[in-house]
């Protein structure tokens, strides 16, 4: 008897593991990661000079009212921080050879807004870095 209790107890615990696991990508209160993986055909000098120039582009546009952008690069790494309705969003590009990577994360405010997020990166980015 107290074998079967105890296997009823390891069921329970593995059925409540699996739970867990399945509801929480779900879970709306918590942050969101983002990764873009956004192939060029540029040199690596190119492809830092564009990010700059857009990111001064940003900065003389009306989006810019509504996020405060801080940049910075160490190497081929721009690591960016905003700050927009009280939330701070973090973020990183490393540029390479053929790729530009780019990794967001969205405070739970809004981790909703992901999927959009998402494309306009994927849009202005490969937009950005497109051969002329």
């Amino acid at each position: 008897m107290g074998y079967k209790i105890h296997l009823s107890l390891h069921r329970a615990q593995r059925l409540a593991k699996r739970l867990a696991g399945a509801l929480t990508p779900y879970n709306p209160w918590m942050s969101k990661s983002i990764h873009i993986s956004i192939p060029h055909q540029l040199t690596v000098p190119e492809v830092r000079a564009r990010l700059t120039k857009g990111m001064t582009d940003f900065r003389t546009s009306p989006m810019s009212k509504m996020a405060a952008l801080q940049e910075n690069w160490q190497g081929d790494v721009l690591h960016l921080t905003a700050n927009s309705m009280g939330q701070n969003i973090t973020g990183r590009i490393e540029v390479k050879d053929r790729t530009v990577d780019v990794y967001v994360d969205l405070p739970m405010i809004f981790a909703m807004f992901a999927s959009k997020v998402k494309g306009e990166i994927e849009q202005h980015g490969r937009k950005l870095l497109e051969k002329k």
